[in-house]
């Protein structure tokens, strides 16, 4: 999952269930993620029903404004330059 290999017991974090656990890993690249006591099955890259739900930690939010300013273009440098980094 985004360039990690997901491993049992790894804690993941889905956008609507919050926290979980991995509990199985499956042949297919899927795998089952505990939330108390309801379970999840995710395809390989944190995918629930083609939508993008899983991350390994509470993903970060940026709201864009409704005009493009100078600090965000900085902002979006920023996280460009990141990305090539990482």
């Amino acid at each position: 999952m985004d360039n990690y290999r997901v491993e049992l017991e790894d804690t993941v974090y889905d956008i609507m269930l919050g926290t979980g656990r991995v509990v199985s890993l499956n042949e297919d690249g899927s795998f089952l993620v505990a939330f108390g006591t309801q379970r999840m099955t995710y395809q390989k890259g944190g995918y629930f029903a083609g939508v993008k739900r899983l991350f390994w930690a509470d993903p970060v939010l940026l709201v864009p404004p409704k005009r493009a300013t100078k600090k965000w273009e900085a902002i979006q440098r920023m996280i460009s330059l990141m990305d090539e980094l990482m």
